[in-house]
Parts: structure tokens; C-alpha cells; sequence
């Protein structure tokens, strides 16, 4: 009986273990937008649509070593897939189409209206200058019933630009300093003062 319950205290453990790692995302990393690796990636919202989002520069894949797709923040420009995972189900049983723009509005890669049955859409886009472009998936969806430039998920794309330090980290940075300054010249001033005072 001891060995009976000993087996099935063994298989419950071993069936959660096994429950918690299929929770788990296979694959290699990925980055996000604020360029860290993690399992997740990079995904892409709207108020209607959610996708994640993974660009390969070819030049990356023709190496032959692993690649870890880059996110928003594209580090190279020339042609480079563009893969938009649809992680709305619903999504694969609509038609949705991919336009690339430059930041100058020119139009550089549209794919026509088609159903992802498999829920990837994927587009080599030759991204020839350094800049800002915008990668745009639009859901002909009849449920919405709002047009289909309304709701469309906009994905901003920077390309072979150097990423500044965000101006807010800089502002908590002296803000800390001036702060921990004051405190400091208080610590010594005030017990001076004191000092003087009762003498």
C-alpha cells in the first residue's frame, strides 16, 4: 500500500512538472522592443489586434550561425524578412494584408489581401536607408464594422539608428544626484550649526 502511494505521489508530480512546461514557449530568445532577449518577444498591440512581431536580416541568416530576430529596432538595413505572428485566433480565418512605408509615406512592400491560415505573415522587404519606416497590418474584419484603416495595427520600425538615451532616464539620474547632494551638505552643515550654536 506504502509503495502504491508512493508511485502516485511520483506521477502527480510528474504530471505538473510536465503541465508547467508546456506553459513554457519553445524556441530560442527573442528581443523585445527595449532590445533585452527574452521567450516572449516582441509584441505588437492595438485596441483590436495583437501580433508578434520579428525581423530577419538576411545577411544575419545567410551566416549560418543562430540569429535572434531583431524587434522594432532593426539593427541593419538591407533586405530583411518581416514575420508578423497573429496571436488572435480569429484573425487566421479573416483576410489581412502587410504594407511597409518609408517615413516619407513611400510605399515599399504590399501584400494583397489573403487569409494566414497558419497565423504567420512574412514579407522580404529591402530596407535600403537608415530611418524610420512603418510596417501596417490591416484585417478586413466584418465583426469590427469599423474600417479597416481604423483599425489597423501600426508598427513603428527604426532601422540602423543608434538609439539615444531616453532624455526621462537622464532627468531621474540628476534629479538623484541633486538630491543625494542636498542631503549630503545637510548632513554636514546642520551638526555644524548646531554645534556653533551651543558653544
Amino acid at each position: 500500500m506504502r509503495m502504491l502511494k508512493s508511485v502516485i505521489v511520483v506521477l502527480m508530480v510528474l504530471i505538473s512538472i510536465s503541465q508547467a512546461m508546456a506553459s513554457i514557449p519553445l524556441g530560442a530568445g527573442r528581443k523585445t522592443a527595449t532590445g533585452t532577449v527574452d521567450m516572449y518577444g516582441c509584441l505588437q498591440a492595438n485596441d483590436y489586434y495583437i501580433v508578434n512581431f520579428a525581423a530577419y536580416p538576411i545577411a544575419a541568416i545567410e551566416s549560418k550561425k543562430p540569429v535572434v530576430p531583431d524587434c522594432i529596432n532593426i539593427t541593419a538595413t538591407g533586405n530583411t524578412v518581416l514575420s508578423l505572428d497573429l496571436l488572435d485566433r480569429d484573425v487566421r480565418a479573416k483576410k489581412v494584408a502587410l504594407k511597409v512605408l518609408t517615413e516619407a509615406g513611400q510605399l515599399l512592400y504590399q501584400a494583397p489581401f489573403a487569409m494566414a491560415k497558419q497565423g504567420v505573415i512574412s514579407a522580404q522587404v529591402n530596407l535600403t536607408r537608415p530611418g524610420r519606416y512603418q510596417a501596417m497590418l490591416y484585417v478586413q474584419d466584418q465583426d469590427l464594422k469599423i474600417d479597416e484603416n481604423l483599425s489597423a495595427l501600426l508598427i513603428p520600425l527604426t532601422v540602423a539608428m543608434p538609439e539615444a538615451e531616453p532624455a526621462a532616464r537622464n532627468t531621474v539620474y540628476g534629479l538623484f544626484i541633486l538630491i543625494s547632494l542636498m542631503v549630503l551638505s545637510l548632513a554636514i552643515v546642520v551638526p555644524r550649526l548646531l554645534q556653533a550654536k551651543s558653544v
